[in-house]
């Protein structure tokens, strides 16, 4: 068991503990630091959604960490949300790189010397640190030999969150639909705490209901075959389940007038894509906004993108953008500015949230 100080020193995520004889990794921490959600980790390395305990920790005599003994704490259910396990993944990788890009600079070393040193192609300590790539547990260990961490408890430790980092989530089985470096995307969705979304022609992926999802993949620059049309359209709606967490994603959706007015699957397919923003809307943690035609110019004009946003301050925000060749990244803070800085100019211009849903009924109506 780990041995606390304070209950601040309650394990983060990609820590394993033991309770009741069994080894679990910690897959969500509560705010505070009292309560934790830790995955089986046998389920972990077989790859699969395995059994999940809920648990409210205390600090016994001797400051060992338990759980609490006079609650009715610990509470076993099926993990049944894949996009908790994607969550839980990408927050491993993150506080893997974390750590990696820490003890470089506090080596002293560069990026370039590492890969030098360790005879790898010149980017590959860059892909590494930005998330691009996976490290091996190999790669890891080199990494840490170069860096002179000698400390076989701290080595151990980020060798197996190399290790869980290679995990693959629920979109693996996708991947030969996916558009590249989805996957990527999926993976930093479902750890975000907040996602600001622009669409200049069509509702966003994660408002858009299943018939107004499979119309869209059907007319869309790909010549797919129904199967396939199927599975991207599977992927859609799964990605949708972080909207339906305990903890999920503050939403804000703004919409070119444009994006309600096409008619994409017909007008009843339209008429229900419709109805569903106003029902998104009233749920809470969500805010629509649709920017009029007679705004004029205005900041989105230029195009589409999507702004993640994360809980921990060492996480900066990033932009992902989808083109026809392939999908964008824009991880560096002074670039995403710019982003943040269009969206707050596009909420300036649009309805407020009460007349963009007197829009949406004025629209839903008039396809009746």
């Amino acid at each position: 068991m780990p041995t606390l100080t304070t209950m601040d020193d309650t394990p983060e995520i990609g820590a394993l503990v033991e309770v009741r004889g069994q080894r679990w990794v910690v897959s969500e921490k509560a705010a505070g630091g009292a309560a934790s959600t830790l995955l089986d980790l046998q389920s972990v390395e077989d790859g699969r959604y395995g059994e999940t305990l809920s648990v409210i920790w205390e600090v016994e005599p001797g400051r060992r960490l338990l759980p609490a003994g006079s609650l009715p704490d610990v509470t076993p259910h099926g993990f049944d949300a894949p996009d908790r396990l994607a969550a839980f993944l990408d927050a491993v990788r993150r506080q893997l790189i974390a750590e990696l890009k820490q003890l470089r600079e506090a080596a002293g070393l560069t990026q370039d010397e590492v890969a030098e040193r360790l005879d790898w192609h010149p980017t590959k300590v860059f892909r590494i640190e930005t998330g691009r790539t996976g490290p091996h547990p190999n790669d890891v260990r080199g990494m840490l030999d170069i860096y002179g961490v000698k400390d076989q408890r701290q080595r151990e430790a980020l060798i197996q969150l190399a290790k869980h980092a290679r995990k693959r989530g629920w979109w693996y089985s996708y991947r030969d639909v996916l558009p590249s470096r989805y996957e990527f995307f999926i993976g930093r969705e479902s750890e975000a705490s907040s996602i600001r979304t622009f669409e200049l022609a069509v509702i966003p992926g994660l408002l858009q209901n299943e018939d107004y999802a499979r119309a869209l993949v059907r007319g869309g620059p790909l010549e797919l075959d129904l199967e396939d049309i199927e599975r991207r359209v599977e992927v859609r709606m799964t990605r949708q389940r972080i909207l339906t967490r305990k903890d999920r994603p503050q939403l804000w959706a703004i919409l070119d007038e444009a994006a309600i007015r096409r008619t994409v699957g017909g007008p009843e397919v339209m008429h229900s894509q419709l109805q569903h923003l106003i029902t998104a809307m009233e749920e809470g943690k969500t805010t629509i906004q649709v920017v009029p035609y007679d705004v004029g110019a205005y900041p989105g004009t230029t195009g589409s993108f999507i702004i993640l946003g994360f809980p921990t301050s060492t996480d900066v925000d990033v932009v992902y953008m989808e083109t026809i060749g392939g999908n964008l990244w824009v991880d560096k803070a002074e670039e995403v500015e710019h982003y943040v800085t269009a969206f707050d100019h596009l909420r300036a211009v649009a309805l407020s949230p009460d007349d963009t849903r007197d829009m949406l009924l004025a629209a839903s109506e008039a396809l009746t």
